[in-house]
């Protein structure tokens, strides 16, 4: 099963009411312009050393991630967080604004069945909003939460007159997740994945991702890819 909404609702009013104290300075354009088209911006909740102006989500980061000044003034935000029981490192808003386009792409690591998840919180979403996993239309509603195994390709493109913003959350599985799922109905994957298991065209677009993560898991999995494209020729 590679996604799934999970047995959490919150309340669309308290979360825009927070997302109105982010002020523009706040945001940040997404670090990796080959991954998108028009304004994709992030403002970080949880970051290394609490840095809001970190946006960077870093795999197995030897310094621990904290809390932003972002996130210390916004009462629901923190009051969502501390309904997931489970460790978090990145934690971030992330803003798709009207017209605008994620491409096509696959994440390092974030697969329930290897151990860290990704999560979504739509805050602000329209209905133009095309949220693509694999071939799958996904369609998420403000204040659900959802799973997607991240390591498979996916894209949003947002057709509407809206921006789209959601709380993006990387979590540690532990046994209240566990729990969760379970509650949710998700099925365990047989097969594992991992991001270096793509399409052949999408090879450029990860190498460049894994890239800008620049970690001993990304740089393997860089050789593995680079391998497979020497062979493809």
């Amino acid at each position: 099963m590679n996604y799934i909404k999970l047995p959490l609702q919150f309340d669309t009013d308290r979360l825009t009411k927070d997302l109105t104290t982010i002020a523009d300075r706040e945001w940040h354009s997404h670090y990796n312009p080959h991954n998108y088209s028009g304004s994709w911006s992030v403002a970080s909740l949880y970051a290394i050393n609490g840095d809001k102006n970190f946006i960077y989500s870093v795999p197995n980061a030897e310094r621990r991630y904290q809390p932003t000044e972002i996130l210390e003034r916004c009462s629901y935000f923190k009051e969502v967080l501390s309904k997931l029981e489970c460790e978090k490192s990145s934690v971030r808003l992330m803003r798709l604004s009207s017209g605008s386009e994620i491409r096509e792409h696959c994440d390092d690591g974030l697969d329930f069945e290897e151990g860290e998840v990704r999560l979504h919180i739509p805050i602000t979403t329209n209905p133009d909003l095309e949220f693509y996993h694999c071939d799958d239309i996904v369609t998420m509603n403000a204040g659900e939460c959802w799973y997607m195994n991240f390591t498979l390709r996916h894209k949003v493109i947002n057709k509407g007159e809206s921006d789209r913003v959601h709380i993006v959350m990387d979590c540690y599985v532990n046994d209240w997740l566990r729990d969760l799922f379970k509650e949710a109905g998700y099925i365990k994957s047989e097969k594992k994945t991992s991001s270096y298991e793509v399409r052949d065209e999408d090879i450029d677009h990860v190498i460049t991702s894994l890239e800008e993560i620049d970690s001993e898991t990304s740089r393997e999995l860089i050789k593995k890819l680079k391998e497979r494209k020497n062979q493809n020729k």
